[in-house]
C-alpha cells in the first residue's frame, strides 16, 4: 500500500492521512466510550476555553484550570482562586481540612474571581465550604472586564456556557473530556498547571533586590475609583457566598519588604496611605459579615517571610507557600 485515506460518511470526502512506499498494518485505536461521538453540544464551542486567534500572553492558564473546574466539580470544598500570587502560594494538597483545588490564574483581576464565584463556584460545586481569594491591592487599578475582554471574552467556551445558564440545570456528561481534548491541549503545560490540584511551585530566589521594583505609577483619581469597584466586587462575592453558607477568606499575599522604604504599596503601585484605607475597609467586612475573614499576610511589609520563602518582588517560593499554606489551613480548622 503507498497511501492510507480517510472516507467521510457523509459526504465521501477524501483525506489522505499517510503516504509511502510499504504501509503495513494500518490499525485504527479509539476510546472504548467516545463520549465526543455521544451528545447533542456543540463541539466548536463546548469546553473551548482557548481561543486560536487570540491567545494573549499566557491566557492559556486558565484553559487547563477549566480542566480542574470539570474534573473535580462535585468533589471541592476548598476552592482558591485570584492571581498568580495564589497560583504561587497557596497548596491545596497540603490542606487538611477539605479537599482544596487551586482555580488562580493569570492574567487575573478580582472581577475575574467575582465572575467565577458566582457563575461556577457557588452554583456548581455542591460540597462548596469556603473559597479564598488573593485580595492584590497593587492590582485593583484595573477597569472591570479589561482583562476578560482582552484575554478570555473570544474563547466559545465561556460564551456557550453563559448561554446555556453555565449549566445550573444539570451539567453535560463529558464536560471534562471536552474541556481537555479541545484546542491548545499540551502535556508539558497541563502537567504544569494540573498537577498537585493546580498549585505551581516556584524556587527559592529571594526578594530580588533591596530596591523593590515599581511596574506602574499611582494615579490618584482613576485609582480611588477602580480601588471602590474592586472592593465592590469583593462585598459581593461575600454577600453571594454568605447566601450559600460558604466563607470568603482574603489573603493578601506578602510583597517585598523593601515597599516599605519607596512610597507604593507593591509592585504595580498604589500608594501606601490608600492601601492602609483600604485594608481599614476590608477589617469593617469582617464585623459586617460573619463568613468573612482577612488574613493579611503582608502587613504593610512588616511580615516573617524571609528571603529563601520568595520568588520575586511579588511571589512566595514553595517554602513561602508551605508557611502561607500551614497558616490557612489552621484558619480554616477553626471554621469547621
Amino acid at each position: 500500500h503507498t497511501a492510507l485515506y480517510l472516507i467521510s460518511t457523509e459526504d465521501s470526502l477524501l483525506l489522505k492521512v499517510v503516504e509511502g512506499n510499504e504501509l503495513w498494518h494500518p490499525s485504527l485505536w479509539v476510546n472504548k466510550q467516545n463520549l465526543l461521538l455521544q451528545t447533542d453540544l456543540d463541539l466548536d464551542s463546548a469546553g473551548v476555553y482557548l481561543a486560536k486567534d487570540n491567545v494573549v500572553g499566557m491566557s492559556y492558564v486558565l484553559r487547563y484550570k477549566m480542566e480542574l473546574l470539570w474534573k473535580y466539580y462535585d468533589s471541592v470544598e476548598i476552592a482558591i482562586t485570584g492571581s498568580s500570587r495564589s497560583l504561587h502560594g497557596i497548596i491545596p494538597m497540603s490542606m487538611s481540612s477539605g479537599f482544596a483545588v487551586n482555580f488562580a490564574h493569570t492574567p487575573n483581576d478580582i472581577f475575574i474571581s467575582e465572575y467565577f464565584v458566582n457563575n461556577y463556584f457557588i452554583p456548581l460545586f455542591p460540597k462548596l465550604k469556603t473559597i479564598i481569594v488573593s485580595l492584590d491591592l497593587d492590582i485593583w487599578f484595573k477597569e472591570k472586564e479589561n482583562d476578560w475582554k482582552n484575554n478570555y471574552a473570544s474563547a466559545p467556551g465561556y460564551t456557550y456556557d453563559s448561554t446555556h445558564g453555565f449549566w445550573k440545570d444539570s451539567i453535560p456528561k463529558g464536560m471534562y473530556e471536552f474541556t481537555k481534548n479541545a484546542w491548545g491541549a499540551s502535556d508539558s503545560l497541563r502537567s504544569l498547571y494540573t498537577n498537585d490540584r493546580g498549585y505551581f511551585d516556584l524556587p527559592s530566589v529571594g526578594w530580588r533586590e533591596k530596591k523593590a521594583e515599581i511596574s506602574r505609577d499611582t494615579i490618584d483619581f482613576f485609582e480611588k475609583m477602580r480601588t471602590s469597584a474592586a472592593l465592590s466586587a469583593l462585598e459581593n462575592m461575600i454577600q453571594i457566598a454568605s447566601a450559600s453558607d460558604v466563607n470568603v477568606i482574603g489573603v493578601i499575599f506578602p510583597l517585598s519588604p523593601w515597599y516599605k522604604e519607596t512610597g507604593a504599596f507593591g509592585r504595580y503601585g498604589l500608594k501606601r496611605s490608600h492601601a492602609k484605607m483600604l485594608i481599614e475597609e476590608m477589617n469593617a467586612f469582617e464585623d459586617k459579615y460573619l463568613n468573612f475573614y482577612l488574613m493579611d499576610e503582608n502587613k504593610m511589609g512588616d511580615h516573617d517571610y524571609t528571603e529563601e520563602m520568595a520568588f520575586d518582588y511579588d511571589h512566595l517560593s514553595v517554602l513561602g507557600a508551605v508557611q502561607l499554606t500551614s497558616r490557612l489551613d489552621s484558619l480554616l480548622q477553626t471554621l469547621e
